[in-house]
């Protein structure tokens, strides 16, 4: 193949679906270019990514299909409802070259190709790779045929099922030690992983009147009314915790200080699959990390503000346990007091999903050429 697959990412959830796209396409004999905006760029390590346009408009989009020349371009989503990917797909498609778009999880299928416009499509590639078969479901319900949509897993949980069968007890240990040095032996370690209260369809992430929980200051951001309700559970608990918050890698500590306060310790540039595993529980709602930490084997749990947000985490939706009252989280860290709570039974064999996304980028560039 002579031509390159030109790759867009911009938001960290895209990027860490990406990641692996530009090695295992030059596996298959392809030549990736790969354009990653601020936020996803660290993902891409070892790459030569390209430099991105001083304006990110149409005269650039076109400049940079001028310059390379695409067979393909494939495009991850982001929460920027004016997104350059759009950008970069219209122009795209006015050229004939096909469109791909990864979607790295189940929410938010609506919001993700909408942009400014009433349309949910609007913006919507020829074809869409995504990480789970409830991602898929979500776009058939909008309209997107079967035929335009591959189920590839997620090559994270690639990774990770790896890593867990390297990891021993005695790693564990030492980034307990080097992630938690404050902890006592006597503590357990509970992290809250924190998510993003804005986003693609801002309301489903502020309070509503469908919301069963509050949280203790009045705040309507789904991520602190979360973490506010498990705090409150923990203080409760006969047992002596250390609790950690762990920021999502868009959010700015500083900006967060007031809510961090209210916890022993901070993470947010650590590595985040060893702050998990060293954990003892790991709580959130329904972030990748979340699931992660399930498919580490450790234990997890989501609570959401309303119970149909369960199908957010995807797959991993059956496996990890889900809680939407204050009772129920109280009963749930209850539970784990005098034995440890339970591990996460999330053990998918490996799906291998760089090689699913790259065998559809490859077959759509040559239903194309033909």
């Amino acid at each position: 193949m002579t031509k390159p697959i030109l790759l867009f990412a911009e938001d960290p959830g895209a990027a860490l679906y990406m990641r692996g796209l530009p090695t295992a396409l030059r596996a298959a004999g392809a030549r990736p270019v790969t354009l990653a905006l601020p936020f996803a760029a660290p993902y891409f390590d070892g790459e030569a990514l390209l430099d991105a346009p001083a304006t990110l408009d149409e005269a650039a989009a076109h400049a940079l299909l001028d310059r390379h020349d695409p067979a393909a371009l494939v495009f991850g989503t982001s929460e920027n409802p004016e997104s350059f990917a759009f950008i970069l797909r219209t122009a795209a498609r006015a050229r004939s070259i096909p469109t791909l778009a990864a979607v790295d999880s189940a929410p938010n299928a609506e919001h993700r190709f909408r942009g400014r416009s009433a349309d949910a499509l609007c913006f919507a590639p020829d074809t869409l790779l995504v990480a789970d078969t409830a991602a898929a479901e979500g776009f058939r319900a909008l309209g997107v045929p079967d035929a335009a949509i591959t189920v590839c897993g997620h090559p994270r949980l690639d990774e990770i099922a790896a890593i867990r069968a390297k990891w021993s007890d005695a790693d564990r240990a030492r980034q307990r030690q080097r992630h938690f040095p404050d902890a006592t032996a006597d503590q357990r370690i509970v992290v809250f992983v924190s998510e993003l209260s804005v986003g693609l369809g801002d309301n489903p992430f502020r309070r509503d009147a469908s919301y069963r929980l509050a949280g203790t200051s009045g705040s309507d951001a789904r991520s602190r009314i979360i973490g506010e309700e498990l705090l409150l559970a923990l203080s409760a608990l006969p047992v002596p915790i250390h609790r950690v918050l762990r920021l999502h890698p868009k959010q700015v500590p500083d900006e967060e200080a007031d809510f961090a306060r209210l916890f022993d310790q901070v993470s947010h540039v650590e590595p985040g699959l060893e702050v998990v595993n060293a954990a003892d529980l790991v709580v959130g709602m329904t972030s990748v990390l979340l699931v992660e930490a399930a498919c580490l084997g450790r234990p997890t749990l989501s609570i959401v503000p309303r119970p149909e947000e369960k199908i957010w985490l995807g797959d991993a939706a059956d496996a990890i346990p889900s809680v939407h009252t204050r009772e129920a989280i109280a009963a749930f860290l209850a539970g784990g007091v005098d034995s440890g709570w339970p591990q996460t039974r999330l053990h998918d064999a490996s799906t291998d999903a760089n090689a699913r996304m790259v065998a559809r980028i490859l077959a759509d560039v040559d239903r194309s050429a033909a």
